[in-house]
């Protein structure tokens, strides 16, 4: 939702624009596999690149080594994998994320910021729309026979048409801190980004996981420091933090309405207090470390669920990390932990540059990313983000802000000398 149009942008005709915006859509409607964005993005993918013209940016040497040598971990890992075809399934998924977040980032470095608005209008679409409907499952605004396809643990925590209500909630996030970003930066439609504030937060509200309710916080808190940072005006920090007050206000104010119901409120409480699984998971984890640091290549892909599955409690039917980096350690080794972790410092370093250095006309949209991204990162301490769309539709994009500005600084160095 960006108003200047870059110079040095190529042309995607409003066909293609449309067809991106449908894809990204898609991607909060997936609680059925395979889910219609996956099935969207092959022929998508192939129409763009084929009736486009698509550059492959020199600059994108700074990622390719640490994606070589992830994809060279994965596919090792698969042959020492005791379920095979759990360890190539699971691995197909992973490198198709990766060709996903290369594809946006892709079409952004060549098509730039208005390929970029598409996909956050339909991101926000997306997240209003799985706010809303979480936020009536809750209430029972909802038929019974949807209540249970769009909520869980007995109408207690929405999902909306996610799997999991921990992936739902910081679905939303993003699409928070983006509402958040065009309150500030558009004034004139303040009481129309102020209530997808409040209907965002609502939505994050009933997704009852405690580490989305911890992030969402993190997430604004980044962007609100980066923001100040990019325009040099750390007054600001100062208004900023009024309104992350009344923001925090407002949550607590909505989480004492949810509290007047019994049910709710003690499903509260049980959230809010460290539960018996907690326990299981730290042994998993604690185990899970050590078997990925005695091994170059691990476990193999997947195969954390039933390599630890003794370890936890009667009841439970799973040995899962519960954790983005415990998982690449223990299932692709010390390679896969190298690599995968280079790939996420090269990423947070360039989506820092784009903050302070890039254009400064885009800076504050580009906090946007770099605290949706930086805070899913401290939610993946506590979760597996591995295959998370909307984490990927993210890194993709700040993959191709990065090329599309390095592009830009090349284009003006060259007018630059040609004047000279």
């Amino acid at each position: 939702m960006t108003s200047q149009k870059s110079q040095i942008e190529g042309e995607l005709s409003p066909f293609y624009l449309k067809m991106i915006f449908f894809w990204i859509f898609t991607c909060a409607f997936v609680s059925l596999e395979p889910a219609l964005f996956d099935i969207i993005f092959p022929p998508l993918a192939f129409l763009v690149v084929a009736n486009n013209r698509i550059f492959v940016s020199r600059q994108l040497g700074f990622l390719f080594p640490c994606l070589l040598l992830f994809l060279v971990a994965q596919l090792m890992s698969i042959l020492i994998a005791h379920d095979l075809e759990r360890a190539i399934s699971f691995s197909a998924i992973t490198i198709y994320m990766f060709f996903m977040a290369s594809f946006i980032g892709l079409i952004v470095s060549n098509f730039g910021y208005s390929v970029v608005d598409k996909i956050m209008q339909a991101y926000l679409v997306a997240a209003l729309i799985s706010a809303v409907i979480g936020v009536a499952a809750i209430l029972h605004l909802l038929p019974g026979s949807i209540l249970d396809k769009v909520s869980s643990y007995d109408v207690t925590r929405a999902r909306a048409f996610f799997k999991d209500p921990n992936v739902y909630a910081p679905f939303l996030m993003g699409g928070l801190i983006y509402t958040v970003h065009l309150f500030f930066t558009q004034k004139a439609r303040r009481l129309l980004w102020a209530g997808g504030i409040f209907i965002l937060m609502f939505g994050i509200l009933v997704g009852f996981s405690r580490a989305a309710w911890g992030v969402s916080l993190c997430a604004l808190g980044i962007y609100f420091v980066l923001s100040a940072m990019a325009d040099r005006r750390f007054k600001q920090l100062l208004s900023y933090a009024v309104y992350f007050v009344v923001l925090l206000f407002i949550g607590a104010i909505l989480l004492a309405f949810f509290s007047q119901e019994a049910q709710i409120a003690n499903f509260i409480d049980q959230r809010l207090s460290l539960q018996a699984y907690d326990q299981d998971r730290f042994a998993v984890q604690r185990a899970a470390i050590g078997a990925g640091l005695q091994s170059v290549i691990g476990i193999g892909p997947g195969q954390s669920e039933n390599a630890f599955i003794g370890l936890i409690s009667q009841g439970q039917t799973t040995g899962a990390t519960h954790s983005l980096y415990v998982r690449v350690i223990a299932e692709t080794g010390v390679l896969g932990m190298i690599s995968f972790f280079g790939i996420l410092f090269v990423t947070a370093q360039k989506s820092i540059s784009l903050c302070l250095n890039g254009k400064p006309l885009y800076r504050k949209l580009h906090c946007v990313f770099a605290a949706i991204f930086f805070a899913t990162l401290i939610n993946s301490v506590v979760i597996d983000s591995l295959h998370w769309r909307h984490f990927f539709i993210i890194i993709g994009i700040i993959w191709g802000l990065y090329l599309f500005n390095e592009k830009s600084l090349e284009s003006e160095a060259k007018k630059n000398r040609k004047v000279i």
